[in-house]
């Protein structure tokens, strides 16, 4: 099963699109293009095939792209001529306008099949730090909406929290029956001489396997902590139980993965 999903996943052909370079007004050229490559990047990647600017270029020569790249909603012809000039699905461009009071910024994807949009965010900003920080989100949205396998699950990174807990209880559990065995050896009423030797055997081993257990329940829970403080996300209702038995113990999960 996990092969067929695999091959699947990797013959599904990527979703393409056309990056034309962003239209600017009172921000120098290179500096858009500069950040147009940080989005293209963050974009791109498996099941995305972005074609540049640059390719562009190469592909139809600088003035047949300022004719076509003069597209419009309503001038689906030429959006169909792009397409069928690059082999694209979506058309991807941005404006980038600086005044006195900030930034005006907006990206739009359109399909070049019928002039569609897709996407079409847009947001002003006071700085320059709020606008590159505004773009990196959108282009991981867009990246989201294109490929959704790509965004990770929210329940993923906390599957290590869900585990460490459950080797914490389990190293809990060994404890209270170590303790418990320790308790039968210091009775008023201890137990025969000979079964004295295999219980502290048995409490020995509990004790390690508590320690052991806790051990590894701490450095799950702290890779998971870790993990969300580098990409937070809630998390939904996920439940994990633990069954002691004799000489082990059943770890079970229960829930919806997203």
């Amino acid at each position: 099963m996990f092969s067929t999903i695999l091959l699947l996943a990797l013959t599904q052909a990527p979703v393409t699109l056309a990056s034309p370079s962003f239209s600017s007004t009172g921000v120098d050229a290179p500096l858009v293009a500069a950040w147009q490559d940080r989005f293209v990047s963050r974009v791109s990647g498996p099941g995305v095939r972005i074609t540049t600017s640059r390719d562009i270029q190469t592909m139809l020569g600088l003035e047949r792209q300022r004719e076509l790249l003069g597209c419009t909603i309503e001038g689906t012809s030429c959006l169909a001529e792009l397409a069928g000039a690059l082999g694209v699905e979506l058309l991807l461009t941005g404006s980038i306008v600086k005044s006195d009071s900030g930034y005006l910024a907006s990206i739009r994807v359109l399909k070049t099949q019928n002039g569609e949009s897709v996407f079409s965010p847009s947001e002003r900003f006071r700085t320059e730090e709020a606008l590159l920080d505004w773009l990196d989100e959108t282009a991981d949205a867009l990246r989201s909406k294109l490929v959704p396998g790509a965004a990770p699950s929210p329940v993923v990174k906390w599957i290590p929290a869900m585990a460490g807990a459950a080797l914490l209880v389990g190293s809990g559990v060994c404890f209270g029956r170590s303790g418990a065995k320790y308790g039968e050896l210091t009775s008023p009423t201890p137990p025969r001489l000979e079964e004295i030797s295999s219980e502290r055997r048995d409490g020995a081993t509990l004790q390690w396997a508590g320690v052991s257990l806790a051990a590894a329940g701490g450095v799950a829970v702290l890779s998971s902590i870790i993990w969300a403080a580098v990409a937070p996300a809630p998390a939904k209702s996920v439940q994990v139980s633990l069954a002691p038995l004799n000489g082990g113990a059943v770890v079970g999960f229960s829930g919806a993965l997203p």
